[in-house]
C-alpha cells in the first residue's frame, strides 16, 4: 500500500476498486460513473475528460502520442526485433535493423545473444541450427536449451564493438521511427548479462547488479548520444525461476535504465533460460509492474496477454502502468 501513497486521490480509489482482477473500468463506469470521470482526469491532470485512460494522449522524451497503447488495432505500430548486425538474429529469417524498411512508430532494437543462430521459428522455438557455423555470444558460455552448444563469452572489446552497433543502429532511425526500444528481455544478450541465472562473469561486466547492468548501460548510453526521441528498455523483472532477479533489483535496474537515459522501462518475465514457470493469464506481468512504476516513478510500459481496450483502460486509470502493450 505504500507504493501507492504518490497516486493520485482519483487513481488510488480506483486502484483500490479493481485491484482483485475481477472489476475493469466498464463495471466501475456502470456503478460510479463519477469515480470514472475523476480518475479519467487524472491521467492527464485534467478535471475531467472524455476520452478513456488508453486513448488520452500521452507526453514522453518530448514526444507527444495521441494514446498510450503500442500495437493492436488502436496502438502505435511496433517492429519485431530488428539485430543490430549479423550474429545478432535469432535465425536467418529476422531482420537486420540496417534493412528493416517498413514504417512503425516504435522500433525495437536487439541482439539475441545466446538464443542467436536458432533456426527459424516454423521449425519450432530455439531449435539449434543443423550446422553451428559460429557460437553464440553471452555474457557466460552456458547453453541456452539442452539441444544447443554453449555460447562464448564475449570478451570487452566485443561489447564495446557491439555497444557501438546499438549506437550506428539508432542514429539510423532518427527522422523515420517516434520512439526506440532496446530489448533487454527474454535471453537475449543484453538481458543474459542482467540475470543472475546467465552471469556468472568474474570480470567488471558480472558479479553485483552493479557489474551486471554495466553492458546494458552501456549500450544505453551509444544510443542515447545520437537518438534524438523517446528511448525505452525492455528487461525481465521476473525470471520465473529460483536464484534470479529479485523484485527489490528490478526496481534497482529501472532506476538505473532512468538515470542513464531512458524515458520508459518495458516490463517483461522470464526467457533468461529456457525452463522457466510463468503464470500465464491476461496481465500477468501487470502487478509486478505496478510495484516498480509505483516505488520508482519510472513510467512503465507493460504487456502479457493484454487484449481488449477495457483492459487497459483499467491498467492505466489505476495507476498501474503508463503504456500498455496489446497482444493480438
Amino acid at each position: 500500500m505504500a507504493d501507492l501513497k504518490q497516486l493520485p486521490d482519483a487513481t488510488f480509489a480506483f486502484n483500490l476498486v479493481t485491484r482483485s482482477g475481477r472489476v475493469n473500468h466498464l463495471d466501475v463506469q456502470r456503478q460510479d460513473p463519477r469515480l470514472v470521470q475523476a480518475a479519467n482526469g487524472a491521467v492527464i491532470g485534467a478535471k475531467e475528460t472524455p476520452l478513456p485512460p488508453a486513448l488520452a494522449p500521452l507526453s514522453l522524451g518530448g514526444e507527444s502520442f495521441a494514446s498510450r497503447l503500442v500495437g493492436g488495432a488502436l496502438g502505435m505500430t511496433i517492429s519485431p526485433p530488428l539485430a543490430v548486425r549479423v550474429d545478432g538474429r535469432r535465425s536467418s529469417d529476422d531482420p537486420l535493423s540496417g534493412a528493416y524498411s517498413d514504417a512503425a512508430d516504435v522500433v525495437v532494437l536487439s541482439h539475441a545473444g545466446p538464443r542467436a543462430g536458432s533456426r527459424p521459428a516454423v521449425d519450432g522455438l530455439d531449435r539449434p541450427p543443423l550446422h553451428q557455423e559460429q557460437l553464440p555470444l553471452a555474457a557466460s558460455p552456458i547453453a541456452y536449451t539442452r539441444s544447443h552448444i554453449p555460447s562464448r563469452e564475449a570478451s570487452e572489446g566485443e561489447l564495446a564493438e557491439i555497444a557501438e552497433c546499438f549506437g550506428n543502429a539508432a542514429k539510423q532511425w532518427n527522422d523515420r521511427a517516434r520512439m526506440l526500444l532496446l530489448d533487454g528481455a527474454s535471453g537475449n544478450l543484453l538481458g543474459s548479462f542482467i540475470s543472475p541465472l546467465t552471469n556468472r562473469r568474474s570480470d567488471r561486466y558480472g558479479g553485483s547488479l552493479e557489474g551486471r547492468l554495466r553492458f546494458p548501460l552501456q549500450v544505453v548510453g551509444a544510443a542515447r548520444s545520437v537518438w534524438e526521441g523517446p528511448l525505452g528498455f525492455r528487461f525481465s523483472a521476473t525470471d520465473f525461476h529460483a536464484g534470479g532477479i529479485t523484485e527489490e533489483d528490478a526496481s534497482a535496474v529501472a532506476t538505473a535504465l532512468a538515470t542513464a537515459g531512458v524515458d520508459v522501462v518495458e516490463v517483461g518475465g522470464g526467457g533468461a533460460v529456457a525452463e522457466y514457470d510463468p503464470p500465464f493469464r491476461a496481465g500477468y506481468l501487470v502487478p509486478l509492474a505496478a510495484r516498480i512504476r509505483n516505488r520508482t516513478g519510472v513510467p512503465v510500459l507493460v504487456g502479457g496477454g493484454i487484449t481488449t481496450l477495457d483492459q487497459a483502460n483499467t491498467i492505466i486509470g489505476a495507476g498501474r502502468a503508463d503504456l500498455v502493450r496489446m497482444s493480438n
